[in-house]
Order: structure tokens, then sequence, then C-alpha cells
């Protein structure tokens, strides 16, 4: 979604910058153009705060992981997942974190 939105940006922004030269349709352009402007910035800004809410909520899959009960022949691969997440460089932890927390509310 975000890759539409930035060009409509783009577009936009030049429509509103550079409007039509013929009498009273440059003021009709320059309002339509920031009407525009302004709800393609709105939506990208949702779609910004809303997807780093979930990617947070996914991500803080430590909290999870100390109030979820596990079996306990699940505890050695839930303490591997853990030392594989805290090893060396920072990963990408929204997929497994996500298996994990669907595992976690089936397990319930």
């Amino acid at each position: 979604m975000i890759s539409v939105y930035i060009p409509l940006l783009c577009f936009h922004f030049y429509t509103v910058v550079n409007p039509k030269s013929e009498g009273n349709v440059v003021l009709f352009s320059i309002i339509g153009g920031l009407y525009w402007l302004l709800g393609s910035a709105g939506i990208l800004v949702l779609i910004i705060v809303f997807g780093s809410r979930v990617s947070e909520k996914i991500c803080s899959v430590q909290d999870i992981m100390q109030t979820v009960e596990v079996p306990d022949g699940d505890e050695g691969k839930l303490l591997l997942f853990l030392f594989y997440l805290n090893a060396g460089e920072p990963r990408d932890c929204r997929g497994p974190c996500l298996l994990f927390c669907c595992y976690a509310h089936i397990a319930k």
C-alpha cells in the first residue's frame, strides 16, 4: 500500500505547486490538489502508525513467552528459539514470533 501512496503524494504536490493557469480553474485546482494531497498523506500516516504498532506487538515476543504456560516437552524448543532470537546480529522476528503467538494461543 505504501508504494501506491508515495507516488500519489508526489503527484498531488506537483498539482498543488503547478496549478493550471486558466482563470477560476487555478483556485479550484489548488483546493482539489490540497484535498487529495492531505487525504493521501493521512492514509499513509495511518498505514505507518498501525503497521508499527503491529510490528511492536509481534516483536515483543519475549514478554509473551514469559506469561504463556509451555508444555514440558516444548521448553527446550522455546529456549532454542529464544537463543536464536538473541544470538548475534539483529533478526527480523515477525515471522517466527507470529507463528509462536499462534501456537501459544492454540495451546491454551
